[in-house]
């Protein structure tokens, strides 16, 4: 071997050992690791599902690897992680928003825009319209079908009147009913078909005309039937 060759190699060799003790040097240690979009979860519970803690070398985290990670979790529905040489890992997540309580094995759970179950309910966040009626058990992790998709639906597509004054949707075989917080006063929406959101639209339109007072005086609400029918606890009104 030429001994201008074997120089330019040995030249080569040293700069790729430097290199690689240089991207392995403190330098480039975890210094900082910016998270947002926590609502629900909190910052260590994000570092905890990424595997990722302060004085990790930068370049042993896999970005592709830990976004999948952490959308494994129910909680998550997308997360973008970056590298900020030289040691900075910056994380944005997107939580799933509950909308909805599934009631299913005797407890309250979560439930997501999607059907997703999130978790057990732990009470943080008041007005959630129950869904009553799975005949199956749901876990964290696993989604609505069937008929609790067209529960979760009705309640998506309810009104703000009706929304606020209704505390579960009952699954009855092919049909929902509405259960009224105030009296307890059932509303008779009939199948999730085409016709469900005009039936909640009138809905709102015979709530918005009660006075408050009178709510409590109601003992259904039927809409299956065309124009729909307000029974009181003393009369019927057409």
């Amino acid at each position: 071997m030429k001994p201008g060759l074997f120089s330019f190699l040995g030249v080569v060799f040293l700069f790729m050992v430097g290199g690689f003790l240089f991207l392995r040097s403190p330098y480039f240690s975890i210094r900082e690791v910016t998270v947002d979009g926590c609502v629900a979860l909190s910052r260590d519970e994000v570092l905890e599902l990424a595997g990722i803690r302060e004085g990790m070398n930068i370049f042993a985290v896999n970005l592709d690897k830990t976004q999948k990670l952490l959308e494994c979790s129910p909680l998550i529905k997308t997360a973008n992680i970056k590298r900020v040489l030289p040691s900075t890992i910056y994380i944005r997540i997107e939580e799933r928003k509950p909308v909805a309580l599934v009631v299913s094995g005797g407890k309250l759970w979560l439930v997501d825009l999607e059907g997703k179950v999130l978790g057990e309910d732990n009470g943080k966040i008041p007005g959630l319209v129950a869904i009553v009626g799975v005949s199956r058990s749901v876990s964290t992790g696993s989604r609505l079908e069937g008929k609790e998709l067209q529960a979760l639906a009705c309640t998506r597509a309810m009104g703000p009147l009706t929304r606020r004054v209704t505390s579960e949707i009952q699954i009855r075989g092919d049909e929902l009913v509405l259960l009224v917080k105030e009296g307890g006063a059932l509303v008779y929406l009939g199948e999730a078909d085409a016709g469900l959101r005009g039936r909640l639209e009138s809905l709102e339109s015979v709530l918005s005309a009660l006075a408050p007072q009178d709510l409590s005086r109601v003992v259904y609400i039927e809409l299956r039937y065309g124009k729909p029918s307000v029974r009181f606890r003393d009369q019927m009104v057409r």
